[in-house]
């Protein structure tokens, strides 16, 4: 537990949570608060038992333990795919290859990214149907070299982010382009990813890789800057340097840490953005000016690797580790396997989406494993539920009651299946899933 310090002189305020989400508003003192926090770190894995919550200096600390299955809502996917976009042949348009990004939009149909094949941004109905295509390949206004990531923009607009062409295109709805919003050459970060769209018409971006040509590195992290942008594409300011992957000192050390390490990721909230910690389950919110707001922190077990499960996942992912990184083309699996390694597991694969006061994570699983499981953690209650996927799909957008997977078939074509997700009930001894009871 992260509670073990306390500042001389100041209140602190605690509102503790049972499991079974019934609050208790407490005041302690901080030597109460910390001979508390003392007691849980005498044992490395301690995990506190209840939600805890206070104010320090301005910004509100949420303490949250993830629970077992046995103490959480438990929900499941429905048995069929409700929609699925993808094909093998027929119509070109329905024919997907390489999806960065796809989201819903408020009208319920759906905005893909296809980097592959024919690249361009194509929208598709409700129930999977083609309707159009929202750019094709090309560098002119409302086309598209190598579209990476789609957001939502003020009004009903929708931001598409371009990085070959270091340019934002926003566009309606129905695809009429509105404006082209070409980055200034003092924003053009390496490897720069724009994740969030401002309520003024900014946006903010960060890395979204290693640079082995431009390190910054930071007692062994390697550090990003976020950026803030404003609607004509001009850098306002660097919003602060967050850690985004946790690297070793020697030459080759650090692809152990790409391969299974911590990794920082942006998140889009409606109030600014948040920075997100996958090792150790750490989520920091930050308003449009970067001033930090609010801390949560998500306990777990993280579980040491052994010999054969390290040897397991180096081989299951080098190809990919050298598809990705072309510095790593002319090293060996032996390389890594001879270099400093993960001992213990991250806490969560990532942080996947910020919906008002609730926060979806998903917690770490290996390659191999069938299943990866979904947290919805109320930020208010801290009640958790729980919801299994195949661990070979990327959540790609996830809504109250449905969620978006991109699943590849054994020829990797990729597929997005849109499931329904239920609550899941005990009825005379048995777990059922009944029908139209979604998650509200």
């Amino acid at each position: 537990m992260t509670l073990c310090h306390s500042r001389p002189g100041t209140t602190v305020c605690v509102e503790a949570f049972g499991v079974s989400g019934h609050r208790k508003t407490l005041t302690r003192s901080p030597q109460l608060c910390l001979a508390l926090a003392l007691a849980a770190c005498t044992d490395p894995q301690a995990v506190p038992l209840q939600f805890v919550t206070w104010v320090s200096d301005g910004v509100e600390v949420i303490e949250i333990p993830l629970a077992t299955d046995q103490s959480v809502e438990q929900w499941s996917l429905s048995t069929n795919a409700v929609t699925v976009v993808g094909s093998t042949d027929g119509n070109e348009a329905d024919i997907l290859e390489n999806v960065p990004s796809a989201r819903w939009i408020d009208d319920g149909s759906l905005i893909v990214a296809n980097r592959g094949g024919a690249p361009g941004v194509r929208q598709f109905a409700a129930d999977g149907t083609f309707l159009r295509r929202m750019g094709s390949h090309g560098q002119g206004p409302g086309e598209f070299v190598a579209p990476s990531a789609i957001l939502d923009y003020r009004g009903d607009s929708i931001a598409i982010w371009d990085p070959a062409q270091w340019r934002i295109t926003v566009i309606t709805k129905e695809g009429v382009v509105g404006r082209v919003v070409r980055l200034s050459a003092a924003a053009r970060i390496p490897m720069l990813n724009i994740r969030v769209t401002m309520p003024d018409g900014g946006f903010v971006g960060s890395r979204s890789g290693y640079t082995p040509s431009r390190p910054n590195r930071k007692n062994g992290w390697e550090m990003s800057p976020v950026i803030r942008l404003d609607e004509k594409g001009e850098l306002v300011k660097t919003l602060g340097e967050f850690p985004l992957i946790e690297t070793a000192r020697n030459s080759l050390g650090y692809a152990s840490a790409v391969l299974l390490g911590g990794t920082g990721r942006l998140l889009h909230t409606r109030s600014g953005f948040a920075w997100a910690r996958t090792d150790i389950g750490e989520v920091r919110f930050y308003d449009p000016n970067g001033a930090l707001q609010r801390i949560v922190r998500l306990h777990g077990e993280r579980r040491l690797i052994t010999d054969a499960e390290w040897d397991r996942y180096v081989k299951a992912l080098w190809g990919r580790q050298v598809a990705q990184n072309p510095q790593m083309g002319t090293w060996t699996i032996e390389d890594l396997r001879s270099r400093p390694r993960a001992r213990m597991t991250p806490l969560l694969s990532e942080c996947i989406e910020v919906e008002g006061r609730s926060l979806w994570v998903r917690t770490f699983s290996f390659p191999w494993e069938t299943e990866a499981r979904l947290l919805r953690v109320d930020l208010e209650t801290g009640r958790i539920a729980t919801l299994r996927v195949p661990s070979a799909a990327k959540v790609m957008d996830i809504s109250h009651d449905r969620i978006l997977l991109l699943r590849l078939d054994e020829f990797d074509v990729p597929y997005l299946e849109t499931y329904a997700f239920y609550r899941a009930v005990e009825e005379e001894g048995s777990r059922v899933r009944r029908a139209g009871d979604t998650i509200q």
